[in-house]
């Protein structure tokens, strides 16, 4: 599915209040598009910290139901809406189009938790899966990703991958097709599993990648923005309300992808 498609299979209309968190001139071109669109905006100034608590504050109060942070400090971001939600695991999606790829492929990680306990992997995963699911992917191909494609005690992540991939050959999963370890040119390539040979369920048309570490996930992220050229959309899931945080290349498009994206998921996922 692409952002097009996704528009058009999930129309409808944002309503409530949007909350704009820090002021960044990139996000506020995008509070005046919602409030031409008929809804109301707020916005939270200051540092990053005070913003932040600001806005979760104006939530629990049922002031502001969804909220648009600028992607220039990422990770700052993500620890402070770590520090503020309560629930765990909190997530991190991206979605990017790329020329040479033909529907969004995602990308999400869990940037404060253990990705080597399983059960903190299956959580994560579970949202994941979900996310994708309400988004129109209904049996959502989910590649683990590391640097090889067999289990290896030396690699700890292909361990964990290996279990949760034959959870999913077991149909422990639901309808998601989880398989891993693999290698990025076997999640997004067939060329590549043919010309390897390996056999994979996935069969290189990935709907969403799982790093096996934020490192990777960011450096992953940060590649395929700056080769893709496409249409990107970046949410956090997991929080008391939709959150939007697109990433620090986004426009205005993006920025807005961002905040659909976020208010299809709501507080569900």
């Amino acid at each position: 599915m692409t952002f097009k498609e996704l528009v058009q299979k999930k129309p409808g209309t944002m309503s409530g209040r949007l909350g704009l968190v820090g002021g960044d001139e990139k996000i506020l071109p995008v509070g005046e598009r919602w409030r031409r669109d008929g809804g109301e905006t707020v916005v939270f100034s200051g540092s990053l910290s005070e913003a932040t608590s600001a806005a979760m504050e104006s939530v629990a109060k049922g002031e502001a139901s969804i909220l648009l942070f600028d992607g220039l400090r990422f990770m700052d971001t993500v620890r402070l809406l770590d520090e503020s939600v309560p629930a765990r695991p909190l997530m991190v999606m991206q979605g990017i189009e790329l020329e040479t790829y033909s529907k969004i492929l995602w990308t999400g990680i869990a940037p404060e938790s253990h990705w080597d306990n399983l059960r903190e992997v299956l959580r994560g995963l579970g949202i994941l899966v979900n996310a994708l699911e309400i988004l129109g992917e209904p049996t959502p191909r989910v590649a683990l990703l590391s640097c090889v494609e067999t289990i290896s005690p030396g690699i700890p992540s292909t361990v964990w991958q290996g279990t949760v991939a034959q959870m999913s050959r077991r149909g422990q999963l639901g309808n998601a097709i989880v398989d891993g370890p693999l290698g990025f040119d076997l999640a997004v390539s067939p060329e590549a599993v043919r010309d390897k040979g390996v056999q994979t369920s996935v069969d290189g048309q990935a709907d969403l990648l799982i790093p096996p570490d934020l490192n990777t996930y960011c450096s992953l992220v940060d590649a395929l923005h700056l080769s893709g050229h496409g249409s990107s959309a970046g949410v956090v899931l997991g929080a008391p309300c939709p959150i939007a945080l697109p990433s620090r290349y986004a426009d205005k498009n993006d920025i807005w992808l961002s905040v659909y994206t976020a208010g299809l998921l709501g507080p569900k996922t």
